[in-house]
C-alpha cells in the first residue's frame, strides 16, 4: 500500500512522464473499462476501509500505533481515488492490442539505445 501510495503521488506531480513510460499489462478478468466496472472495486476499497474505521472508532484512533495510523490515512486516500486509478489505467496506461504493445517496447528500446 505504502509503495502504491508513492508511485500515485508522482504521478500526480509528472503525470506526462509518467503516462510516457508506464504501460498496464492486465489479464483478461479485471473489469476496468467502464464506469460502472470501476464502481465495484470502488465500493470493495470504500467498504474495506469503513470496515476498519468503524473497529477503529469504536475503541478510538488511539489504540493504533503510528505505523497503523498511516497505513490507516493511506487507505482511505486509496478507497477515494481507486476509480480514478483504474480509470487512468483503462484510458491511458492500457496498451490497445499486440501492436500497441510491441510500438511501446520499441520507443522504449530506442530510448534506452
Amino acid at each position: 500500500m505504502t509503495q502504491q501510495r508513492g508511485r500515485f503521488e508522482t504521478v500526480a506531480r509528472d503525470p506526462h512522464a509518467f503516462v510516457e513510460r508506464v504501460r498496464a499489462y492486465t489479464l483478461p478478468g479485471p473489469k476496468i473499462s467502464t464506469t460502472l466496472d470501476r464502481l465495484e472495486h470502488a465500493i470493495y476499497w470504500k467498504e474495506q476501509f469503513e470496515a476498519r474505521e468503524a473497529v477503529a472508532k469504536s475503541h478510538g484512533l488511539g489504540i493504533l500505533g503510528e505505523n497503523d495510523v498511516r497505513q490507516f490515512k493511506m487507505m482511505q486516500d486509496f478507497a477515494s481515488r481507486v476509480s480514478e486509478i483504474l480509470a487512468t489505467v483503462a484510458d491511458v496506461l492500457q496498451p490497445r492490442g499486440f501492436d500497441a504493445l510491441e510500438q511501446h517496447w520499441l520507443n522504449d528500446q530506442e530510448k534506452s539505445a
